[in-house]
């Protein structure tokens, strides 16, 4: 798994976390896997909006790429 730390950025001292991180997370979500002390590390690092907003970003995408999947398996078969 990719370990990538959460930095710190802008002027106001808020935590910003990488991308990868977030899609990590996400992915970690979708499985259920994630447990322990990354998983409390996350609950602490994460913000909510960018996650959900990440995660709904992903689902869409997961149903578009099923959607193209069952169409070309239709059109093909």
């Amino acid at each position: 798994m990719i370990a990538i730390s959460a930095e710190r950025h802008g002027h106001d001292g808020s935590s910003h976390v990488h991308p990868l991180r977030l899609i990590a997370t996400v992915l970690w979500g979708f499985f259920g896997l994630r447990k322990g002390q990354a998983y409390e590390q996350d609950l602490q690092n994460v913000r909510p909006v960018p996650l959900i907003l990440t995660g709904i970003g992903m689902a869409a995408g997961l149903v578009g790429c099923l959607v193209l999947l069952a169409h070309w398996a239709v059109s093909h078969g």
